[in-house]
């Protein structure tokens, strides 16, 4: 199955799980900071790339109570003890990702979340670059408000993509959001 397959079949069930609410009470939107740390796993693992640092900044619109949509920009840096192999020094996969976000029943005092969404990212280092690759990402969080417009958003994720050398970019990223609702 394709990525728009997955992303279409996903979008169809989430729809069927919501109930609609008056307008005035739909639409909810917030912009998001994150920052965090990323693993490498699979193909970047295997070639000696070791973990770095995540910047993302995103914005959510909250269609309904369990369901929204995503977009955002991300930077993920990794670093090298020796030689990371193909990919060279400095290696980082900088993009846009957007996609879905299923807000799960939770205590008043919490949201818990899911995402899926797809990414357009560019891997490149100090020896490869090239255009950007179309991958997947998936996400687990937790909104926690410190007010009744700001939250911190504990969060952990997967994000796969291509690179121009035969490998495929695989990481894992942990990290905490801090949100502002702005409606």
């Amino acid at each position: 199955m394709t990525i728009q397959k997955f992303l279409v079949v996903l979008t169809g069930v989430l729809m069927l799980t919501v109930t609609p609410l008056p307008a005035s009470a739909q639409v909810g939107i917030s912009t998001e900071g994150t920052l965090g740390i990323t693993f490498p796993i699979g193909d970047l693992s295997r070639d000696r790339v070791e973990g770095g640092i995540v910047l993302g900044a995103t914005a959510n619109v909250d269609l309904h109570p369990r369901f929204g949509l995503y977009a955002g920009l991300n930077r993920h840096t990794f670093s090298c003890a020796s030689d990371c192999g193909v990919l060279g020094e400095n290696p980082m996969s900088t993009g846009v990702g957007a996609g879905v976000r299923y807000n799960f029943d939770s205590p008043r005092e919490s949201n818990w979340w899911a995402r899926l969404g797809a990414v357009a990212h560019q891997f490149s280092s100090d020896l490869v670059g090239g255009e950007r690759r179309v991958g997947l990402e998936a996400g687990l969080g937790v909104n926690l408000p410190v007010n009744p417009e700001l939250t911190i958003s504990p969060r952990a994720g997967v994000v796969t993509h291509g690179t121009p050398t035969e490998l495929d970019a695989q990481y894992l990223t942990f990290g905490v959001g801090i949100s502002y609702q702005l409606r």
